[in-house]
């Protein structure tokens, strides 16, 4: 199998035939922007900054490292510290600022 499940992971980390290797994906949030709520910067900026993106690989159960660009590291052209920190703090700031509520 290549793709296994974050559940299925969970399921089979303590087998001895279970092999992990390193390889590359892209996951990523996404908002269509045309309505609100997510038509306002703030709400978007809020919602990256309430998210600890060092936390996927224990969430997803592959070791996953989170990037800060579409590049991972340690590939050429990578990025670090591109985008928005996690900050709950700024997040509950940026949240108090929407335009429509």
């Amino acid at each position: 199998m290549t793709d296994i499940s974050s559940y299925e992971l969970a399921r089979l980390k303590n087998r001895t035939d279970l092999k992990i290797f390193p390889y590359l994906k892209t996951g990523y949030l996404g908002f269509v922007t045309n309505k609100n709520p997510t038509a306002d910067i703030h709400f978007r900026r809020a919602i990256a900054m309430a998210i600890d993106k060092s936390k996927f690989g224990e969430l997803l159960h592959g070791g996953q490292q989170a990037a800060s660009s579409f590049v991972s590291p340690p590939l050429l052209g990578s990025k670090n510290f591109i985008g928005i920190p996690y900050d709950p703090t700024r997040a509950k700031a940026e949240f108090n600022c929407l335009n429509w509520m």
